[in-house]
This record gives C-alpha cells, structure tokens and sequence, in this order.
C-alpha cells in the first residue's frame, strides 16, 4: 500500500509504503513520510483508497508511526514477537521510492548486526 500525505492546500506533497496492523484499520508507517501533512490517505494495491482519521501512536526515536483508516475488516499483518532476528537471516523489504511507479518494491537482505536505539 501507498501512503498519501497532502499540505493545507491539498496538494500532495510526499508518498511512502505502509501495512496494515490490524483488522480495524490501523497503519503502520515511517514517521518522516506525514511530517507537515494536513491531511493523508491510503492508497491500497487494489487502487481502492481510504482517509487517515487519527495519529494514534507515535515513536519519533524508531522513526514510526500508526494512523488510523476510516475502514475496518481489514486483512493484516500479523507481527512476529520481540525477539531479534538471527545475525545472518534472509529479511525483506517492501517500499514505494521514485514515485507510483515503483509501489510495492521488494528488496531483499541479511541482517548483518543489531543496534539499540538510545533512550
């Protein structure tokens, strides 16, 4: 999915991928994609799309954050626990760089190391 952040003039200003985190509509995303939005939107892979209706987390450290869509009985992803991935583990990402052409990129990697944001 696509994310959609728009200024006070409705005008799009900046993009970036997101998932789903729970069936009742709430999105997660980096936090530098809705800086200095007035108003974002959801843009599912379907072409279908969704208003964001709240902020409702914030972690400005991990670079995260959690919108909540107008939608609900939403398809998610379910999350793994806590524990880290192992030094050397296959591990993807998906993106949208370079505007809508790329939706959905998928990269892949290994996890060479771990690191412990600061407090």
């Amino acid at each position: 999915m696509r994310v959609d952040v728009y200024d006070r003039n409705g005008r799009r200003f900046a993009h970036g991928s997101g998932f789903i985190v729970s069936q009742d509509g709430v999105i997660a995303t980096n936090l530098h994609i809705i800086e200095g939005a007035s108003s974002a939107k959801i843009v599912f892979v379907s072409g279908l799309d969704s208003s964001v209706q709240a902020v409702v987390a914030v972690d400005k450290k991990a670079d995260l954050v959690l919108l909540k869509t107008e939608d609900t009985n939403l398809v998610f992803l379910e999350l793994a626990g806590s524990a880290l991935p192992a030094i050397g583990s296959k591990v993807f990402t998906i993106s949208t760089p370079k505007e809508r052409d790329f939706i959905n990129s998928l990269s892949e990697g290994l996890v060479s190391g771990h690191r412990v944001v600061g407090d």
